[in-house]
């Protein structure tokens, strides 16, 4: 048996909350305008071991005479995708509007490219939701297939973002612990605001530090590392100065825990808390 299959376009799905930015958790199926062709010309997609796919064409004519017989045939112009969302929270740790519900549109002529023409992102636009319960659709138009075609076939991404929120922590007391100048600090030179003396709902007294109006991008494994700091200002014996000297209280403090966020304003700027509870 012999084949002509052709590879005529890539789609590569992208998120930096993943380490390496290999997006877990969402896969591309295929439209009910793509099932259609492939059943009748013979297209075919072949997954890779990521979050990506490749789009063949089965034919020995040229991909622009082919693509126009397609849509001659079939009125069709473009291939078509649902995007399934696997993981309930992706919607949290991806940086998507506030308050926004609906479903992300991806097509071919609205893209953003490199330079040297190496990538073609796809940007997203957000949409109402359609009741299908898919998170999003892709459209590919044979017409952009064709501008992009080149001695390779188009590669077009997807490229997610993690959600970027104001990191709060309340430290709470449980022993005889002595804290002198408590702060929170890390190699990342992010400054903590605080603390704050703040009475939570449980009653219980807490210190209160935030990133304030530094917001941290989620990961799913941490990138960012905090300390809890206890700092003296010792006198140095016959000498006028005084010696700084910093105590890791509790060292590691956790990473944000995307289903649990609420709603903050900073200036005139919606935005999102993650709140993390500290027992020392």
């Amino acid at each position: 048996m012999t084949s002509n299959f052709k590879k005529i376009f890539g789609i590569t799905i992208l998120h930096t909350y993943f380490n390496e930015n290999v997006c877990k958790g969402v896969r591309f199926n295929a439209g009910e305008v793509t099932v259609q062709l492939i059943r009748r010309y013979g297209f075919r997609i072949l997954k890779g071991a990521l979050n990506e796919f490749e789009f063949y064409s089965n034919t020995k004519s040229d991909l622009p005479l082919f693509l126009d017989y397609v849509k001659a045939t079939t009125g069709c112009t473009f291939f078509d995708f649902n995007l399934v969302i696997l993981n309930k929270e992706f919607n949290l740790f991806t940086d998507i509007p506030v308050n926004w519900v609906g479903q992300m549109e991806f097509d071919s002529t609205h893209v953003k490219q490199s330079e040297d023409g190496s990538n073609i992102q796809l940007i997203a636009k957000f949409g109402n939701s359609n009741g299908t319960g898919n998170g999003g659709r892709l459209r590919i138009y044979f017409a952009d297939i064709l501008k992009y075609w080149q001695q390779e076939c188009p590669v077009f991404n997807i490229q997610f973002e993690a959600r970027a929120t104001q990191w709060q922590y309340y430290v709470v007391i449980k022993n005889t612990l002595s804290m002198n100048q408590p702060s929170i600090t890390g190699k990342s030179g992010i400054a903590f605001r605080g603390p704050e003396k703040v009475k939570m709902g449980t009653g219980e007294s807490a210190l209160f530090f935030t990133s304030g109006d530094c917001l941290i991008p989620l990961s799913e494994k941490p990138r960012h590392i905090f300390d809890l700091v206890s700092t003296r200002n010792e006198s140095t014996a016959g000498a006028e100065s005084t010696k700084i000297t910093n105590r890791i209280v509790l060292k590691s403090l956790p990473n944000p825990d995307p289903k649990k966020m609420s709603l903050i304003r900073i200036g005139k700027l919606d935005a999102v808390a993650s709140p993390m509870y500290v027992y020392v």
